[in-house]
């Protein structure tokens, strides 16, 4: 019997990729789109913590929770609740509005 041996690297990101549509599919209901802005470019579509504590989750997780471990353990965890999809833009104007806000600072009017 001849074993086929799969091309590890090849395979790695079709599991990638297929871990990261089913997270985005699950979160925008099948939409695949940003919560804000309505971008449906998966390769620029991330997780966001709704309430602002993706430090407070990795610490007790593992500082490495990001990216792919972070879809993987999203699917492990049944999809809970408290995340959102954004654009990789919207994520980081969320950001900006966020320490703006706690400064005290006028959010500038673009």
């Amino acid at each position: 019997m001849i074993a086929i041996r799969r091309n590890t690297k090849e395979y790695d990101w079709w599991y990638m990729d297929g871990c990261k549509e089913s997270v985005v599919n699950i979160y925008t209901n099948g939409d695949g789109t940003c919560r804000w802005c309505g971008q449906g470019d998966i390769d620029v579509l991330t997780v966001d913590h709704v309430a602002n504590n993706g430090k407070m989750h990795r610490m007790p997780c593992g500082a490495k929770l990001t990216g792919y471990k972070l879809y993987q353990w999203l699917r492990a965890h049944d999809y809970p609740s408290g995340f959102q999809i954004l654009c990789a833009n919207c994520n980081l104007k969320k950001e900006m509005l966020r320490k703006w806000a706690r400064r005290g600072s006028n959010v500038p009017n673009n």
